[in-house]
């Protein structure tokens, strides 16, 4: 990704068969090092604000807390037409990485745990044949811009 050279964020890069979700890891048996994620890209239809969820792949959430804790009352998966639209990217392929190339009106929502992992990983933007590895203080680089840019809540997704 040439902004994260841009950036001067470095990373690792890891390849394997597609993932579309976090079960794909363990169906094809891929070992990548640090915290996996998963990204759920969300639609609020009473108000029409999007909502990117990104926590750690073994973290469970229910939508009724999460419209709570965010003052939203009808939230649901975006339609794949909304994911291109807003995002850029079909599914099984949204991660933070997205919010580094478009700066689209989101409400940007990071599972706590995220700021204590030694390593994380998320795939670039559109291609989940790829997973990028990041340090702590290299993720921490990536936060600095996303929190400058949208609107972004940190909250403990428990696994």
């Amino acid at each position: 990704m040439e902004v994260l050279k841009h950036l001067k964020i470095d990373f690792t890069r890891y390849e394997h068969p597609p993932l579309h979700s976090v079960e794909d890891i363990e169906k094809y048996g891929v070992n990548l090092p640090g915290l996996d994620t998963k990204n759920l890209f969300l639609v609020d239809k009473k108000t029409g604000r999007f909502v990117l969820v990104t926590m750690q792949g073994s973290a469970r959430m229910r939508i009724s807390d999460l419209q709570k804790a965010l003052g939203l009352k009808k939230l649901s998966f975006a339609s794949t037409e909304q994911l291109l639209e807003v995002l850029g990217v079909p599914a099984g392929t949204v991660s933070i990485l997205c919010l580094l190339e478009k700066k689209p009106d989101l409400l940007l929502v990071i599972d706590e745990a995220f700021k204590s992992a030694a390593q994380i990983g998320f795939h670039p933007p559109g291609d989940n044949t790829q997973t990028l590895v990041f340090d702590k203080v290299e993720f921490a680089k990536i936060l600095d811009v996303v929190d400058l840019n949208f609107k972004t809540r940190y909250m403990n997704f428990s696994p």
